[in-house]
Parts: structure tokens; sequence; C-alpha cells
């Protein structure tokens, strides 16, 4: 009996003592994760005032004190970031571009989609002039198909600007860019010539012809992306002068043709990019002046849709709709069949301005932003 007893004693003890440990190892938990985040603070605070060192060593007291914290990894790569004095190119502060580089890999190893790790990354390859490195990095992205299209088409991008700068530097040098001047009309007309060195005509259209594949790459996976647009513009015009450097006569009008194609979409994407921050400086004006302003109140776009179904003969039908903003559209509606209802829908964005309201917005008409 009395030893029954003493076991269960023992457990009670045993018992005790976990839930002790458990409660302690508990509090210590959160009191340290309070710890970490104080720490951060002081890491914010010192590298506002520009002691980067000082802020580093609170960043890693604070990943010290709570492995978890999602934020001290960033505080770390971006104190060590800090610290790196770009267009030095000493051993000391290149080696410290470097642990910058591997700290933000850190970042990426656990949040691969981490867009400032990311760019930060290839920053710090070209300012150390570590071409290569930064090419792999840049091809990496373009070419992962675990990468959303937008970044990858933003990755062909980098790559096509590279190229392009490989080729104009060829085509726009002294020696190879010939400017003649009419003396009675004092009208300068430029031509262009191959270079004496054939390495350098080889390299150039090879860059043309790598860049024009990336660009179509940016524009496969991001359609309206101005830049893409800008640089296929600016490549086909380099193949146009390389082209005429080699008397190909017919090979550069068609580029030329390509080009001003290309010039055009870009200019429409210009346009709209314009367009659109106009109406953005509308829409940030118009809440600031009406702070208490209801939901779906205030200069923004939006799109009416008209739909008309019909049955009948199949007999083209033409209908004028009439939009409340004043604008009209003529739409065409055309049966498969006798017996099958047939849709015509017409449609009208309304890109208002400060000084127009759009009118007739239907409550449940989509935003397009």
């Amino acid at each position: 009996m009395k030893l029954a007893k003493t076991r269960i004693a023992i457990t009670i003890a045993i018992g005790i003592v976990l839930a002790i440990l458990v409660a302690t190892s508990s509090g210590c938990g959160v009191i340290n994760r309070i710890r970490s985040k104080n720490q951060l603070n002081e890491a914010a605070k010192a590298y506002r005032e520009g002691n980067f060192v000082e802020a580093e060593q609170h960043s890693r007291r604070a990943a010290e004190l709570d492995p978890n914290n999602k934020t001290a990894p960033m505080f770390i790569a971006r104190t060590i970031h800090a610290q790196y004095r770009p267009g030095v190119q000493t051993p000391d502060n290149v080696a410290k571009a470097q642990e910058a580089i591997q700290a933000y890999q850190k970042i990426l190893d656990k949040d691969p989609g981490s867009d400032e790790a990311y760019k930060a990354i290839a920053y710090l390859y070209g300012a150390i002039k570590d071409n290569d490195k930064l090419k792999q990095w840049i091809t990496s992205r373009a070419t992962s198909e675990s990468t959303d299209p937008p970044k990858r088409a933003e990755a062909y991008v980098v790559l096509a600007s590279k190229d392009w700068e490989c080729s104009f530097q060829i085509t726009e040098s002294p020696t190879n860019k010939v400017t003649t001047v009419d003396q009675s009309s004092n009208k300068a007309t430029i031509s262009y010539r191959k270079p004496k060195d054939q390495k350098e005509f080889d390299q150039a259209q090879m860059c043309v012809k790598r860049g024009l594949g990336e660009a179509e790459n940016a524009i496969k996976f991001d359609p309206n992306n101005e830049s893409a647009w800008s640089y296929k513009t600016n490549l086909l015009l380099e193949a146009s002068k390389l082209a005429e450097m080699e008397g190909q006569t017919d090979a550069k009008a068609q580029y030329q043709k390509d080009y001003e194609a290309a010039l055009k979409r870009t200019t429409e994407l210009s346009a709209a990019a314009e367009k659109r921050k106009e109406e953005e400086a509308a829409r940030d004006k118009w809440e600031k002046a009406h702070p208490d302003a209801k939901a779906g109140t205030g200069p923004f776009i939006y799109r009416t849709a008209v739909t008309i179904r019909r049955r009948g003969a199949d007999v083209p039908q033409v209908l004028l709709v009439k939009f409340a903003d004043g604008s009209q559209e003529t739409v065409t509606t055309q049966s498969t069949s006798s017996s099958s209802p047939v849709a015509a829908a017409a449609s009208r964005t309304c890109f208002p301005s400060p000084t127009r309201r759009c009118a007739g917005r239907s409550p449940s008409a989509p935003r397009l932003w």
C-alpha cells in the first residue's frame, strides 16, 4: 500500500515539474518574442541614423531571440547591403556586397517569391560588375516555369536591354556611324558602315538576334508590357542598321517596316500608360477632397455592357446603342439558325476627368483596375 502511494506521489511530482517546465518554456518564448521585436525597433532606429553596423547587430540578436521572426532576416540583409559603398571596387567592399547577396539568398530559400530579395541580388551583381552572374541570375528567373508570367517578362526585358546595348555601342561608334551634311540645305544624313573587324560585326548581329528573341518572349508573357515593345522597336532599328552595313537593301526595308509597326504599338502603350497616370491622379485628388464619400462614387473607370438577344430568321440586324455619357456604338447581330438565340454586345469605357463625370453607371458594373 505504501509502495503504491509512493508511486502516485512520484507521478504527481513529475507532472508538476513538467507543467512548470512547459509554463516556463512558454513564458520564455513570449518574452523572447517581445525582446526580439524590441531589438528590431533598435535596429530600425540605428538604420535611420546611419549606424548600419549597429543596426546589423540588433537585427542578428532579434533573429537569435526569435528564430521564427520573419522580419529579422530581411533586416539583416538590408543592414549588410547598406554597408556596401556603390562604385568602390576594393576587396573589402566587394566582399560586403557578396555577404549581402548571401543574406538575401537565405530569404529566397524560404520565400522564393520575395521581389525585394531578388532585385537586390540583381542590383548587387551589377554594382560589383559581375556580369556573368548577373546574366545567370536574370536568366534563371526568365526561364523559371514556377515564376509568374509578368515577372518572367520583366526578366526578359532586362536581358533584351543588355543585348540592345551590346549592338548599339557598335553601330553608334564614331568609326561606324557616318554623318554627312549637305552644305546647300544644311541637312544632315546619317549612314552606317560595316566595322573593319568582322568579329565586332558578328557580335552585334548575335546580340540583335538574341535580343529580339528575348523581347518576343517578354511580349509573350506580358503582351502589354511597354518596355518589351520599346526594346523590340529599338532592336529592329539595330537590325536595320546592320542590314545597311552589309548592303542588304531589301532586308533593311523589311526591318524598317517592322520597326514602324512596333513603334506604333509602343506609342499606343505609352499613351495608355499616361492616361492611366492621369486617371490615378484624378482619382487620388478626388478621394483626398472627399474623404467621406461613399464607396463607388467619384471619377472611377467603368465599363457599361449592353446585351441584346433575339430569335428569328438568319438575317443580319444593325442596332444603334446609345450610352448615357452621350457616346454611341453600332453592333450587328447574326443568328446561326432560326431557333438559336443570338447575342450582340456593345460596350463603352468611360474615362472621366476631374471635370467630367461618367453617367449611367450600373451598380453592378465592374471596375477595370
